[in-house]
């Protein structure tokens, strides 16, 4: 099964001795037990040896529980753990951790930090070889959106845990740029240059990165740049559809001159080494990401896995595909290049407990259900903290993404994210119980909670979630809402929710059958922006090729089971579709101002049925006693 096991690394990684050239000590003393029907079989001092006598067992005792636990210590992967129908489906398979130190798992390498040279600001700049690693590793990725489907994150580097940064211009905000020229290259792809006087001189930077928001200001990008004059950058760019004169928010990275701080760094792909400033200088490694996957769980079931820090991986830490009955308990995921959670396919998944930070995109990415034929994945992510997620694709996903039908997030913390909380689409999902604070960040036309443009993805319940503190940072952040059903959605419940310093509370664009009620909204700005899709927007969204007609046509709605769910929908395509009808607004009570914006009359709007109230009571009780225990004393679970 190893041979299995090397399908997820890169071709240059198929040599183990090149990579055994730098490994670090190990610290796992060879402490994993392989229990078999409760009883301790043998002990091993690698992880892979103990899959391996797992899969004997199982052979010779199908139905019996396996357990592999893990003692404390670090375990360093070679190749992605893969767990299939060899360990599990004819009987359950644990994969544990110690409960008395942490067991972690990681697809690190860690390096010698060498020689350190001083600068003006009394700092050390070291230096660490990377010929160990292959060629493939010393380079960054290209990102877009989030939607780059490469497993390859780009090149990491961490330090006692923590993530260090590449050495950058601004360097901690973005810098206001104007396109000067725009030339399409075809597939997609735009060349622009850039201009900004205050450019630090880049024209010896051979290595040198931009990134930023260069059309919307929710779509991110970063890729190679060039200097063209001293106050101008030339680089490519997909999905661009803007005019010269557009002004941009971007910033250089990997710029060896700038290398000035803690933590910074400057990575010479031809030279294959590091130049830094460590973030801690009495630690003498650093520690490089080379496995693609930790854990790749496959067409099985009957999992769990709790206990175990997961630390350090080029793509997405752990991959649930097509599997049933899986448990995520307990754990700790970091340090990914890619999402920190997979599940795709399959139903029943679980993730309880778990802790996901410091992951390149998304945290977790969640897909289980049949849209065509409604059935539930039952999928559920709960009392979770997710947090300082995206931190490579500062924008296009999310704490989680949610798709498919009838899953689950309730009773997690997400917070300090560019992007949004959680992105959901499908149908008949809950979303409720969870807190959702100091996000979207860097981005503007956005929500904490997001999703839009398809008629049939209706059903799912917003109920009893807890806002606060989002889209604050700056005047230029003018559409960032709590709840954004965005681009004509439609049947959603946005019921008993607090928001409480939410620039926006509730975005609707365009959309019918909503039911928004009971909601609270405090020290706001507005607590409901109304905007009905525009001319232009309703026109173009039933074109014979627009995204919304595809996405309708895709379902079966005149189907038994759909006309019974969704008597609504068959009628659509006959009536205004772009006309917000039917949407149901009440016993929503706010401290601030009308109920609404209109933003298509440009003016305030009071809705019937909603109240306006003076700014004390529930806000100075929430604050008393504590903004997260009340809430959740307040608000129960949804039916």
């Amino acid at each position: 099964m190893r041979t299995l096991a090397t399908v997820f690394m890169f071709t240059q990684l198929a040599s183990v001795g090149q990579i055994d050239a730098c490994l670090a000590h190990e610290d796992s003393e060879g402490r994993v037990e392989v229990e078999v029907g409760g009883r301790v079989r043998a002990r091993f001092k690698t992880l892979e040896d103990a899959f391996d006598f797992a899969r004997e067992k199982r052979k010779e005792a199908e139905a019996s529980v396996i357990q592999v636990k893990v003692g404390s210590g670090k375990f360093q992967l070679h190749a992605p753990l893969v767990i299939d129908a060899s360990l599990g489906s004819s009987g359950r398979f644990i994969l544990s951790g110690s409960v008395d130190a942490p067991s972690i798992i990681t697809g690190s390498i860690s390096l010698p930090i060498k020689k350190e040279e001083g600068t003006s600001n009394g700092l050390g700049i070291a230096e660490v070889d990377l010929r160990p690693l292959p060629t493939s590793l010393i380079a960054y990725s290209s990102r877009h959106n989030g939607s780059d489907p490469n497993e390859y994150g780009g090149f990491q580097v961490f330090q006692a845990g923590q993530r260090l940064s590449p050495a950058r211009w601004p360097t901690d905000s973005y810098a206001l740029g104007v396109l000067k020229s725009i030339t399409s290259l075809g597939d997609s792809k735009t060349q622009l240059i850039i201009e900004n006087s205050q450019l630090p001189p880049l024209a010896n930077e051979p290595y040198l990165w931009v990134a930023g928001f260069f059309g919307w200001d929710w779509y991110f990008s970063s890729q190679r740049a060039y200097t063209r004059t001293e106050a101008t950058l030339l680089t490519d760019v997909r999905n661009f559809s803007r005019s010269p004169n557009h002004k941009v928010r971007f910033n250089v990275f990997n710029v060896r001159s700038m290398v000035s701080r803690r933590g910074d760094f400057y990575l010479d792909p031809v030279g294959r080494k590091l130049q830094l400033i460590p973030l801690i200088p009495t630690v003498e490694f650093i520690d490089v990401p080379i496995v693609s996957n930790l854990l790749y769980i496959s067409d099985t079931s009957g999992i769990e896995i709790k206990n175990i820090y997961f630390e350090g991986s080029i793509g997405d830490s752990i991959v649930v595909n097509n599997s049933s009955y899986v448990e995520l308990n307990q754990l700790s995921i970091s340090g990914s290049g890619r999402r920190g959670i997979v599940i795709s396919g399959g139903n029943d998944v679980y993730v309880t407990g778990c802790s996901v930070r410091d992951v390149g995109s998304a945290a977790i990415y969640a897909e289980a259900g049949d849209r065509r034929t409604l059935r539930p994945g039952n999928l559920s992510i709960g009392y979770s903290t997710i947090q300082d997620f995206m931190k490579l694709d500062r924008a296009g996903g999310g704490g989680i993404v949610l798709r498919g039908v009838g899953n689950v997030i309730h009773h997690n913390h997400i917070e300090k994210a560019p992007h949004a909380a959680i992105a959901f689409s499908g149908n008949d999902h809950r979303i409720f119980g969870n807190e959702v604070n100091d996000v979207n960040r860097e981005v503007n036309d956005a929500g904490a909670i997001y999703t839009g443009r398809d008629w049939t993805a209706r059903g799912t319940v917003i109920f009893g979630n807890y806002f606060h503190d989002i889209g604050m940072t700056g005047p230029w952040q003018t559409l960032v809402g709590g709840v954004y059903l965005d681009d004509g959605a439609s049947g959603i419940t946005v019921e008993r929710n607090i928001f409480i310093k939410v620039s926006r509370g509730i975005l609707l664009h365009g959309g019918r059958d909503n039911y928004v009620a009971g909601n609270l909204f405090f020290h706001g700005a507005y607590p409901l922006i109304w905007e009905r899709l525009a001319s232009q927007t309703s026109r173009s969204s039933w074109n014979k090729n627009s995204v919304m007609r595809q996405r309708y046509y895709a379902m079966p709605v005149q189907s038994r089971i759909w006309m019974e769910r969704y008597p609504e929908l068959s009628e659509l395509p006959s009536q205004r579709f772009e006309a917000m009808e039917n949407n149901k607004i009440v016993e929503n009570i706010t401290s601030f101002g009308p109920t609404a914006y209109d933003a298509d009359r440009k003016a305030h709007r009071y809705i019937p049925g909603n109240s306006e109230v003076e700014d004390l009571g529930l806000y100075h009780f929430l604050k008393h006693v504590g903004m997260r225990q009340a809430f959740f004393s307040t608000f129960p679970d949804p039916p």
